[in-house]
């Protein structure tokens, strides 16, 4: 889940943004590093991390009972995720009956970033699921669709995200034959 600090990382979320950093010295769980490691099947990889991260979300997450700032947070994360990030923050501040300010704080602690930012990445995420999927859409019509206001505010705020427009994306993709290549064993 996007966003919710798992009990098994020992940083705090603003800590992890923009950096590169080897898995092992985020892990408390350093058995979990070492099986990673170990295994030659990507799958396997993403499996075991996966189950991992799965139960360490019921031990600290946004959903836990014992803290209500960090609740809050995850509601307000989930909000944004909902409305692919098409909501400002004044709308959230009157959901909620919080400052922009306060919301603001919230996320820089919990998230790691602004709400401005989460809601930017999420229209991106929603743009590039739109052109993954709907490969034949009219690129304007996409942009439009992902909350952009018009054509030259989606291709700027695209190349900021990829160093391209969304045109040479789709180009790259199609030539690529990227959907055929995304599939993961879910067993």
């Amino acid at each position: 889940m996007p966003g919710i600090l798992p009990a098994n990382l020992k940083v705090q979320m603003k800590d992890l943004i923009g950096l590169e950093t080897d898995l092992i010295y985020l892990l408390k769980n350093k058995d979990l590093a070492k099986r990673i490691e170990e295994t030659q099947d990507w799958q396997q990889c993403i499996r075991l991390f996966l189950e991992d991260y799965s139960s360490s979300l019921s031990e600290v997450s946004c959903f836990s009972s014992g803290n209500s700032r960090q609740q809050l947070a995850g509601y307000l994360k989930d909000i944004i995720i909902s409305t692919m990030g098409s909501i400002k923050i004044q709308e959230l501040s009157e959901k909620t009956g919080y400052s922009a300010r306060y919301i603001n704080m919230l996320f820089e602690q919990y998230i790691g970033f602004s709400p401005k930012t989460f809601e930017r990445i999420m229209k991106f995420q929603n743009a590039i699921n739109l052109i993954n999927y709907h490969q034949e859409e009219h690129l304007t019509r996409v942009g439009m669709e992902a909350g952009y206001f018009d054509q030259a505010h989606f291709i700027r705020e695209f190349k900021k995200h990829t160093a391209m427009t969304p045109a040479e994306y789709r180009k790259l993709i199609r030539k690529h034959s990227y959907l055929q290549r995304l599939s993961i064993d879910s067993a």
